[in-house]
């Protein structure tokens, strides 16, 4: 059912919780794995500012994968350039391209009214999605 599986990943503790997850189902359905993550920018006047380099980027992708493989899955990554804001299409648009058949994404709420909500991207890639996505909304392990 579920087995070509993107996982987004953001880099926070929450995003370890959010691999436990997809470990878990992964290797129920026996399934492939690919790790997301995107370099956020701002435009300004006339140039562009990334929020992290591409090299932190890369070595949290690879950490991930790491972490996959070693649960005995099979893992691939991706790191892409978004504008800040854009994270959710671009998760949704990676999915369909690669003929993925699950999302799964972590979603933080910090105080009673926050822990309600679902995180900004969470929920736009529930409303863009046109297959299932799971949100992982166990407790970030620090």
């Amino acid at each position: 059912m579920f087995n070509h599986i993107l996982v987004a990943i953001d880099g926070s503790a929450h995003s370890n919780s959010t691999l436990s997850t997809t470990i878990e189902v992964a290797k129920k359905f026996e399934a492939d794995i690919l790790v997301v993550h995107f370099i956020e920018h701002e435009v300004g006047r006339g140039s562009v500012f990334r929020m992290e380099s591409v090299d932190e980027a890369k070595k949290l992708v690879a950490a991930a994968v790491k972490k996959l493989k070693a649960a005995g899955l099979k893992a691939g990554s991706q790191v892409n350039d978004v504008a800040h804001g854009h994270a959710a299409k671009a998760i949704v648009d990676i999915a369909a391209e690669k003929g993925i058949n699950l999302i799964v994404i972590g979603s933080r709420g910090h105080s009673e009214i926050e822990g309600l909500l679902l995180g900004s991207v969470a929920h736009k890639v529930i409303q863009l999605s046109h297959i299932p996505v799971l949100i992982d909304r166990r407790p970030a392990k620090t």
